[in-house]
């Protein structure tokens, strides 16, 4: 199934997994997840991190993944005692079907690796691959305020995603469920949700 593709391909950004499947962080990655579920159309994909004791493993299979949506709660008290922990999330998980035309993006600029729009000489909208690899990238993008609800994120997020695209990775982006503003991105740029 390609969401469970695209999930793996995502992990991968951030972690390495061991023989048994296990999260093991890259060197420098700040994500450091004990327990990650995705939940895609045809069910649940989850990670644990490498250093969770058996027994917690053990109690977390017995939940369920759905527990994680459901009552996140009860995930917490397993790691109680075990790791400090917080939830994160949810988030939405998209990826770019296709490569942006450059004339969706006539104000961009880039300048380094970053994709900016500059007005009366400074940045005022900007896209970056906050995490990269041979495969794939994922996008970070912000705009000052006061030139935000212009399509200036629209912009610099074509912008990136076609440099992405034409060099055959896959560009991602995702959100908190909380931010709408990002989802309305998202839904401008005519992304493809594949996982929460």
């Amino acid at each position: 199934h390609i969401a469970r593709q695209l999930i793996q391909l995502q992990v991968e950004l951030e972690y390495r997994l061991d023989r048994q499947g296990h999260l093991v962080p890259l060197p420098g990655s700040t994500e450091q997840a004990y327990y990650l579920v995705h939940r895609y159309i045809s069910g649940y994909l989850s990670y644990l991190h490498h250093e969770i004791p058996p027994t917690v493993r053990e109690s977390l299979d017995r939940l369920g993944p759905d527990t994680a949506f459901v009552a996140p709660q009860g995930i917490l008290d397993h790691f109680n005692g075990v790791f400090p922990c917080k939830q994160r999330g949810p988030f939405y998980c998209y990826y770019f079907p296709y490569t942006p035309a450059s004339s969706s993006f006539p104000l961009v600029q880039q300048v380094g690796n970053r994709f900016e729009i500059w007005i009366d000489g400074q940045p005022v909208s900007w896209a970056w691959s906050v995490r990269a690899n041979p495969r794939c990238a994922e996008i970070a993008v912000d705009t000052l305020p006061e030139f935000r609800n212009r399509g200036f994120a629209r912009q610099v997020s074509a912008a990136w995603a076609n440099a992405i695209t034409s060099q055959g990775r896959t560009a991602f982006f995702s959100h908190a469920q909380s931010n709408l503003a990002s989802q309305a991105l998202a839904q401008s740029l005519g992304l493809v949700r594949f996982s929460t």
